[in-house]
């Protein structure tokens, strides 16, 4: 397996189908908006308001990591060949967004205590949305179960560490931080896994 080309092919996958991009775009317009409102309440300095701003902030930031969560499982969906979306994919993606929620809350709340409790946080749902949408199943422990024996298999583990490590520190970039973490999170994560399973056959 060409290790590099498990990043670079994503290039020639948007060129062939650019709307699998529309997802992650979708997560960032909202993440924007989210943004503007918390930056549009930090006006008013009052203590109380500044605990109200941090919970909203909590908040919004599960709502991102949730849609983000959601995100690969549709981008991963729009990869696939000949794969069409009918009412029975929308149904299982809403139940599959109320499953990110709960992830997604565990995720800030590991970020929150500490990083490395985030990153552990990050590695334990890495690909639980690709299972989701090759298996059609949104089962909490058979998801955790899959996404861990997956990722420790050779050279998995190398594309999970770089996925890992590059999300939390594109967090760090001066006001995109957030932005540019969501769309590698979103657009690598699926095309890692289809990059794995293309060449396992």
């Amino acid at each position: 397996m060409d290790f590099l080309k498990g990043f670079t092919d994503v290039v020639e996958r948007i060129r062939v189908k650019p709307f699998v991009l529309a997802p992650v775009f979708g997560v960032l317009l909202i993440t924007l908006i989210f943004n503007l409102i918390l930056y549009g309440l930090r006006g008013d300095v009052r203590f109380g308001n500044f605990f109200s701003i941090l919970m909203l902030s909590f908040i919004f930031g599960v709502i991102e990591w949730a849609l983000a969560i959601l995100a690969v499982g549709i981008t991963t969906s729009m990869m696939m060949e000949n794969k069409k979306f009918g009412k029975k994919d929308s149904r299982m993606f809403f139940n599959f967004f109320a499953f990110s929620i709960f992830m997604a809350f565990f995720l800030m709340v590991g970020f929150e205590i500490n990083v490395i409790v985030g990153l552990i946080m990050l590695l334990l749902i890495l690909y639980i949305p690709n299972w989701f949408v090759t298996s059609n199943a949104c089962d909490l422990y058979g998801g955790f179960e899959w996404n861990l024996s997956f990722i420790f298999r050779g050279i998995r583990s190398a594309y999970a560490f770089i996925l890992i490590i590059g999300t939390a520190l594109l967090t760090l970039v001066p006001y995109a931080g957030i932005y540019l973490a969501i769309f590698f999170y979103v657009v690598w994560t699926a095309n890692t896994y289809m990059h794995i399973m293309e060449n396992q056959k």
